[in-house]
């Protein structure tokens, strides 16, 4: 199952989700029944909780990413306009996703000013690979342009 936490409110809204069809995700629950959305709906010692006993944790630089990584949680930080150099998670079971062939990061920007957001350019199919490797070795490994 996948659990949504962040800020906010909900995440899913109605009954309208669903997955691109080009999104690699093995073993996918079908539908939102597979979906649990925490946004918004739970505090933070819940928060650590649920990261603590979660298999993997995917998310983008954030508190989140590094609270799941300091628990020693298995964690890919996701990174696009802030570097990784400077704010990587800690431990030994984590990995960062660099998007490639972008120039301008990182520009620590919250707004994006070019065509195609440097976030949105990371491969699901990439990010799946990096979960995989890093749940086969346990190891600490930066990949993509730019990574330290």
């Amino acid at each position: 199952r996948v659990l949504l936490l962040g800020s906010g409110g909900p995440f899913l809204e109605g009954d309208d989700v669903g997955l691109p069809g080009d999104v690699p995700v093995r073993d996918w629950p079908a539908g939102p029944a597979g979906i649990i959305d925490m946004v918004g709906a739970t505090s933070l010692p819940r928060a650590a909780a649920l990261l603590r006993r979660a298999e993997v944790f995917v998310g983008n630089d954030s508190g989140l990413m590094h609270l799941a990584a300091v628990l020693g949680t298995p964690t890919v930080g996701l990174f696009g306009s802030s570097d990784p150099r400077w704010t990587a998670p800690l431990g030994p079971r984590t990995r960062c996703v660099v998007p490639e062939g972008f120039p301008c990061s990182p520009c620590f920007r919250r707004t994006c000013n070019q065509d195609r957001f440097c976030l949105e350019a990371l491969d699901a199919g990439r990010v799946l690979a990096e979960v995989d490797a890093l749940l086969a070795s346990g190891g600490r490994i930066v990949t993509g342009e730019g990574a330290p």
